[in-house]
Parts: C-alpha cells; sequence; structure tokens
C-alpha cells in the first residue's frame, strides 16, 4: 500500500555531466515497506515525478535517488535548488518491477539513470551469496559518463559470481575492462554467449525507445517471456 512520506535533503552530488546522486532521510516514524526495484512519486507544485530507489538504508532510514538534470523541468529544478535539511513530500514505495527470488542466473540490462532500481535488486542478491551467475550490463554513452564504477566493483569483489560491462556508445579511445565501446546488444553475446542469455531472467529498465530495444533483443534470442521484466522511463 502507498503512504505518504516526508523526507529531509541530506547531500546532492553530481556524479557525470547532468547526473546528480541525491540521498534523503525520512521524518515519519511509520514503516516504509521497501521492495528491491521499486520507485517514490516526488510531489512538486501538487504534481507528482516518479523516481526508481537506488539505494534504501534502513537502518539509518535514508534512500537515494539517481536523477538526470534537464534544464526547466519541474523536478529537475525543484531538486536543483532544493536545500539541505529542507523537506520534501513523497508518496510510495510503489511498482511492480522488482527482484524475484528464484534459483536461477539473472542478467541485468539497464541504460543511463535506468540502473536506478536495478542497483537496489544488485544489492539485495549479493549479501544474500546466490550460488547462481548475476550480470548486469550498463549502456552510457562515454567515459565521462560512468559513475558508480566504485560500487559495482566493490560487489564483485564481494561475491565473484557477480559480474558487470559497462557498453560506452559512442566512445573513441582506447578503453579496457570492464568498459566496452557500442551498445549491449553489440556486447552481450561476446562476453556472456548464446547459452546464459537463453536460461536465465532478464531485467531491463532505461529510456523507452532503449527497453523496447533490449526487449526484442532478449525475445529474439530465446529468452523466455514470463522471465522477462522491464520498466520504461519516460
Amino acid at each position: 500500500m502507498v503512504h505518504d512520506y516526508t523526507a529531509s535533503l541530506v547531500s546532492r552530488k553530481e556524479v557525470a555531466p547532468n547526473i546528480f546522486h541525491i540521498s534523503f532521510k525520512l521524518q515519519d516514524d511509520g514503516n516504509f515497506v521497501f521492495a528491491p526495484g521499486q520507485y517514490l512519486l516526488l510531489k512538486v507544485k501538487d504534481q507528482y515525478r516518479q523516481f526508481s530507489i537506488s539505494v534504501y538504508k534502513e537502518s539509518v532510514r535514508t534512500f537515494d535517488l539517481i536523477i538526470e538534470y534537464f534544464e526547466n523541468g519541474l523536478a529537475s529544478e525543484y531538486l536543483k535548488h532544493l536545500k539541505i535539511g529542507e523537506l520534501s513530500e513523497f508518496k510510495g514505495p510503489a511498482g511492480i518491477f522488482v527482484q524475484h527470488e528464484v534459483a536461477r542466473s539473472i542478467i541485468y540490462l539497464a541504460t543511463g539513470t535506468g540502473v536506478a532500481p536495478i542497483l537496489t535488486m544488485i544489492n539485495s542478491v549479493v549479501i544474500k551469496n546466490r550460488t547462481h551467475p548475476m550480470f548486469l550490463f550498463w549502456g552510457l554513452p562515454t567515459k565521462k559518463d560512468v559513475y558508480l564504477e566504485d560500487q559495482l566493483r566493490n560487489w564483485s569483489e564481494k561475491n565473484q559470481l557477480f559480474r558487470y560491462a559497462i557498453c560506452l556508445s559512442k566512445e573513441k579511445s582506447i578503453i579496457t575492462k570492464p568498459l566496452y565501446k557500442g551498445h549491449i546488444q553489440d556486447n552481450i553475446k561476446d562476453i556472456i554467449g548464446n547459452t546464459m542469455l537463453s536460461n536465465c531472467d532478464v531485467y531491463i529498465c532505461g529510456g523507452k525507445d532503449a527497453v523496447v530495444g533490449l526487449k526484442e533483443y532478449a525475445l529474439d534470442n530465446r529468452v523466455d517471456a514470463q522471465r522477462l521484466y522491464f520498466e520504461r522511463f519516460n
């Protein structure tokens, strides 16, 4: 059930061009029932904007968002000018794009800030020491757009069954693993092969066109439609 919450701004940092990592602290004492992959609705001038939670720390009641700044965007301008300690109103958590408990390999396909809900999913399975492989393919334009790689590296060191590849569609310079040139579709088979792709659960999140393309790619490569989960950002 969706609830109303008030949260104060704890920090805001630009982690890549026009990409901000923002932390809030819940002010309410009520239960915050969150499933990895869900989102919150931020209230701005009596309108609501959807943002997926990238981190939730229950012990300190904080949650993080990853947002892309758009000039003159209602939520973008609000979050850009919000001051540390000021309060914001949220509804949620909500959404059906959530991690499912399965004894199978998992592949996550994300583009841009679509990685946000997937980060909470990965964290939830890494800490459980799963015995099946997990692989994240993350699509970004260039090296300067990469962020959070320290976190991904840390997870891969904690659980060697978790691996990741960052696919850079517009990069021209020489790069080394885990960075790859091209789109996700250009690299996935060379990295993991056809067998793993067709025998796993697949989670896809990102911009509308990217998700449509990745979904079609997965289905064309024999991914079971019943094991394919996706969410599109507008």
